[in-house]
């Protein structure tokens, strides 16, 4: 498949697993812009992004980052959104809907991403199909029996 005409943008250049990714999308072709808060995040330092595009709040921390990323996709310069970091992931998970007017979105929809980030709700589904997984205390064990069993 042809990913030359692919124009991504990536969030959280100041993450290092953004600077993985990064790589992997020049490696198949994409054209990235990465999204850095400052001139020393590392995706910014890097040779690889096609662009940079500098927003101190990158990382979507700030109330004003959703309306920044609206206005950013509506220009109509990237075919895919790709948020990378926690925040920003939720973030963009919560205006789904309105992105996905302007661009494809590079993460799993809303109700998936809220079932992930769950923690009880994951390890309760893994232990409840016998996939292993760290010893995690339930919502409905009590604390003492919890310390009975977890070994330490």
């Amino acid at each position: 498949m042809d990913f030359s005409k692919v124009k991504v943008l990536l969030t959280d250049g100041g993450a290092r697993q953004t600077l993985t990714i990064l790589h992997g999308l020049k490696e198949i072709g994409c054209h990235v812009t990465v999204m850095c808060a400052s001139k020393l995040n590392v995706c910014y330092v890097s040779r690889l992004p096609d662009e940079k595009l500098l927003h101190p709040d990158a990382a979507g921390s700030c109330d004003g980052f959703e309306a920044f990323l609206l206005e950013e996709v509506k220009t109509g310069k990237y075919d895919v959104l790709f948020p990378v970091a926690e925040m920003t992931t939720n973030k963009v998970t919560q205006n789904e809907e309105e992105l996905k007017k302007y661009v494809r979105l590079a993460c799993a929809p809303r109700s998936s991403y809220e079932q992930a980030y769950n923690k009880q709700r994951t390890f309760e589904v893994a232990l409840d199909n016998d996939i292993p997984c760290p010893y995690t205390r339930r919502e409905s064990q009590s604390v003492e029996d919890f310390l009975s069993k977890a070994k330490f």
